[in-house]
């Protein structure tokens, strides 16, 4: 997984995925993009681990604030904060 300081992640019911999502403080911009992106990782190896990126609005951006997979493991609900564009953490 490579999510700077991890803040929330949720493993699959059948433990094959790990999503995490986390930010750091520096502030630097590429950081401020990392807070509204999911890392998906296969536990198993069998996949490549992805980035989702969560689309932010005019202005705003959005930071991911809980993670959760449905019982089947099949799907993913991301739950987001919207935070002024210019806001420093």
């Amino acid at each position: 997984c490579t999510v700077p300081n991890v803040l929330r992640a949720a493993i699959s019911p059948g433990k094959r995925w790990l999503a995490a999502s986390g930010a750091t403080r520096a502030g630097t911009e590429e950081e401020a993009a990392a807070v509204g992106v999911v890392e998906l990782v296969d536990l198993h190896g069998k996949a490549a681990s992805r980035k989702i990126s969560v689309p932010a609005g005019e202005g705003v951006r959005r930071a991911v604030r809980c993670l959760a997979f449905d019982p089947k493991g099949a799907r993913l609900a991301v739950g987001c904060q919207e935070v002024p564009a210019g806001l420093k953490r």
